[in-house]
């Protein structure tokens, strides 16, 4: 199954040769077939430049931090959706509505955020573990 399409925010691999790390958005996809082998080659603007990556070098930049943003809204459903979303997973800015919203001290609020933090990483680093 071919995975990415036009307009995808997409994360390079760190296993790629080039630009590691770095986020850009699908601008055109090539499609290629070797047999039972099906991979896309996807041409990523970075705003300044643009290159051409195999599809086995992306992953959809958006993923972790939706979930990131479920999980803080799952354990404190009073934060709004659109203020954690907006806060783009920044932890002195989640600390921020912590406080405001909850009452929380600043240093309760850090610590908070830095043990949900760390739970969301064990867990995406078990499933990928896993994949």
């Amino acid at each position: 199954m071919l995975q990415f399409k036009v307009g995808d925010r997409v994360r390079v691999s760190s296993f790629a040769p080039v630009e590691s790390g770095s986020i850009g958005v699908v601008t055109n996809i090539c499609e290629h077939n070797a047999g039972a082998l099906r991979l896309q080659e996807c041409n990523i603007d970075f705003g300044a430049h643009s290159r051409s990556f195999l599809s086995m070098h992306l992953q959809h930049a958006n993923e972790p931090l939706r979930l990131f943003c479920g999980e803080v809204i799952e354990k404190w459903p009073h934060l709004a959706r659109f203020e954690v979303e907006k806060a783009q997973g920044d932890p002195l800015k989640l600390a921020s509505l912590l406080q405001t919203v909850y009452g929380y001290s600043a240093s309760r609020a850090k610590v908070e955020i830095d043990g949900l933090i760390r739970e969301f990483c064990e867990k995406l680093r078990v499933a990928q573990a896993a994949a």
